[in-house]
């Protein structure tokens, strides 16, 4: 097949793919998920693998009712993007659905202690999922403190339009949110900053990993546990199954009260490790 060919075809395959992903978010808005996930299979069998196909794989079996293979799927998404927030956010939907508030509240815990910033989508997705406890699960909600802060927040917007507030006080509000969001900005930046210094070095892919686990291990001192998830997320990039990175993933998981994460990276470690599994069952 000449240059010219193979073009060609290529371009019919992305146009392909990009027709298919148009018509999973027409069947999923139309509520046809049968339809929408014949789709994602067609575009498996394509070698498809886009984060946001495994990710629709994951809503569909979830709205399908398939919540065993809504959190298989979910967990790929995952592997692609360690980040992922809407996968997380549907694997504490599951738990809560299997009768498991614990594990569900410690993955919201998770999000919302080291995701920098949530949508407005995905902050009304947990506030929904949060509302929609059982008074029971709802107590439990102060073992968590950012889970706390966040319901908090919420009580305080509510509160805030219906109060006859100045407009010295509006303006000092907004100075203190703008400070706020540059501070945020640049704490971003510097974790960034430090991954691009470590991956520019002029070392082996073995000694950029230990520099990773360092510099995470810096930033698990100081409670920052998005800076460190950030950098060992780098490590594992190098190498999956990297047994230091892996380890201190696990320490990190439970850290946040991720158990999920915890188990995750764990059963990825080539031997049982016994005593990062009995951290874990002690802090479930």
């Amino acid at each position: 097949m000449g240059k010219a060919s193979k073009k060609l075809a290529k371009n019919q395959k992305k146009n392909k793919l990009v027709e298919l992903k148009a018509k999973i978010t027409e069947y999923k808005e139309a509520g046809n998920v049968k339809d929408a996930l014949d789709i994602v299979i067609e575009l498996f069998n394509l070698k498809c693998y886009d984060v946001e196909v495994l990710f629709d794989a994951a809503e569909l079996y979830f709205l399908d009712g398939d919540y065993d293979r809504a959190a298989v799927w979910a967990n790929k998404t995952m592997e692609f993007e360690g980040g992922h927030i809407g996968a997380r956010i549907l694997l504490s939907r599951i738990c809560f659905l299997k009768n498991r508030p614990k594990d569900g509240l410690a993955v919201l815990e998770f999000i919302l202690n080291t995701t920098q910033h949530l949508t407005d989508q995905q902050a009304e997705q947990i506030q929904e999922i949060l509302e929609s406890l059982e008074s029971s699960t709802s107590e439990l909600c102060a073992e968590y403190p950012h889970i706390t802060e966040f319901m908090n927040n919420l009580k305080t917007a509510e509160v805030l339009p219906g109060l006859n507030q100045s407009e010295e006080h509006i303006h000092l509000k907004k100075n203190v949110t703008v400070d706020q969001e540059a501070e945020t900005v640049k704490e971003v930046v510097s974790v960034q900053t430090l991954k691009m210094k470590i991956a520019n070095k002029k070392v082996s892919l073995q000694e950029k990993i230990t520099l990773y686990n360092s510099s995470a291990g810096q930033a698990y001192y100081e409670d920052q546990l998005g800076d460190a998830e950030i950098l060992l997320l780098a490590a594992l990039e190098l190498d999956e199954y990297n047994v230091e990175s892996l380890r201190n993933m696990v320490l990190l998981a439970v850290a946040a009260h991720d158990t999920i994460g915890a188990l995750q990276y764990a059963a990825k470690l080539p031997t049982t490790d016994f005593a990062l599994l009995k951290l874990i069952k002690d802090h479930v």
